[in-house]
C-alpha cells in the first residue's frame, strides 16, 4: 500500500507547509560576485569597429575611389526621378490652365490670371515665359506668391521683373542644377509653331481636341541640354528643316525626361530616331510611330 505523506508524523522532511523560494539576498555568495559595469560592452564594440574601419581604409586605399562612380549613378538616378515629378507638376499646371481657358497656353505669357488678353512686348526676346503664366495654376502657394510679384504687363527684363529671375521655382529646376550656385536656371522647355503643341502666332490657341495624333504620342515639355533663364521666353521654334536641339541634362547618361500631352513622363533613350522625335513634336501629322526604341 502506498505510503501517505501524512502517515509519518515524525518525518520532518515531509510537512504541508509551502516551501519558500530562496531570494537572491539569502545567497551570501551571490552578493560577493562582481557585477559587470553597465555600458562597457557597447563601448568596447564601438572601439573595435572603429579600429577595423580605419584599418580597412588604410589597407584598401583606393577602395572608395572605385565605389564613387556607383554612388554617383545612384545620385543621378534619384535626380532623374525627382525631375520626372517636377515635369508632372508642370504638366498639371498646364492642364489646369487649359481647363480654365479652354486651350493650352502660348509659349509666352499673354493673358492674366483671369484669362484676359494682354499685349506682349513686340520683341519676342523681351516676353515673359509661359512658365510665369503657369505659376498660379500649380496649386503651390509659393508659386502663387511669386506670380503676384511680377508686373505681367512689362518685359521679363524690366526693372521690376528682372530681379525675380533669381527666385527658385522647384518645378522648373533640375535637381542636379539645384546643387549649383548662381541663377536658378531651367531646362524645362517646349516646342512651338509648325504643328507643335504650342503656337506663337497671334491669337492662336490649341486645345486637346486638336491633338489628333493622340496625347500619349505628342510632346508637351522636354529636358534640354542647355539651361536658360526661367522667366524669359526662350523655347524651341520647331521647323522640319532645321536640326533638333540636344536633349537631357549633361550629367545624366542614356536619355532624357519628356512630358507627354497626356500628363505621363517618359525617360526617352538617346537611341530614339530623329524621325520619331519629329513625329512626337507634331500633334497632327497622322504618321504611325514604328521606332523600336520608342
Amino acid at each position: 500500500m502506498p505510503r501517505d505523506r501524512y502517515d509519518d508524523e515524525d518525518d520532518d522532511d515531509r510537512d504541508d507547509r509551502p516551501r519558500r523560494r530562496r531570494r537572491r539576498d539569502d545567497d551570501d555568495d551571490f552578493d560577493r560576485r562582481p557585477r559587470p559595469k553597465a555600458g562597457g560592452g557597447g563601448k568596447t564594440v564601438f572601439i573595435v569597429l572603429a579600429i577595423v574601419g580605419v584599418s580597412l581604409l588604410v589597407v584598401c586605399g583606393g577602395g572608395l575611389a572605385l565605389l564613387w562612380p556607383v554612388f554617383e549613378r545612384m545620385g543621378t538616378t534619384g535626380a532623374r526621378i525627382q525631375s520626372q515629378n517636377n515635369l508632372k507638376m508642370t504638366g498639371l499646371a498646364e492642364y489646369n490652365f487649359e481647363s480654365s481657358t479652354m486651350s493650352f497656353s502660348r509659349p509666352f505669357l499673354d493673358t492674366d490670371e483671369q484669362g484676359n488678353q494682354l499685349q506682349p512686348p513686340s520683341d519676342p526676346a523681351n516676353r515673359l515665359s509661359w512658365r510665369v503664366a503657369m505659376l498660379p495654376y500649380t496649386g503651390d502657394p509659393e508659386c502663387s506668391s511669386a506670380y503676384r510679384r511680377f508686373n505681367i504687363r512689362e518685359p521679363w527684363n524690366s526693372p521690376t521683373n528682372a530681379p525675380l529671375k533669381d527666385t527658385p521655382i522647384r518645378a522648373y529646376r533640375h535637381p542636379l542644377d539645384a546643387k549649383e550656385k548662381g541663377e536658378p536656371v531651367t531646362r524645362t522647355r517646349c516646342f512651338y509653331d509648325n504643328g507643335a503643341l504650342f503656337d506663337a502666332k497671334p491669337h492662336a490657341r490649341v486645345s486637346v481636341i486638336q491633338i489628333s495624333d493622340g496625347t500619349s504620342n505628342t510632346l508637351m515639355f522636354v529636358e534640354s541640354a542647355d539651361a536658360v533663364t526661367w522667366t524669359a521666353f526662350n523655347d524651341f521654334r520647331y521647323s522640319p528643316n532645321t536640326p533638333l536641339p540636344t536633349f537631357g541634362h549633361p550629367k545624366v547618361t542614356g536619355g532624357f525626361n519628356a512630358l507627354m500631352a497626356d500628363g505621363s513622363v517618359r525617360f526617352m533613350s538617346h537611341k530614339v530616331q530623329e524621325r520619331t522625335l519629329r513625329q512626337l513634336i507634331t500633334r497632327a501629322d497622322g504618321e504611325v510611330i514604328t521606332d523600336p526604341n520608342w
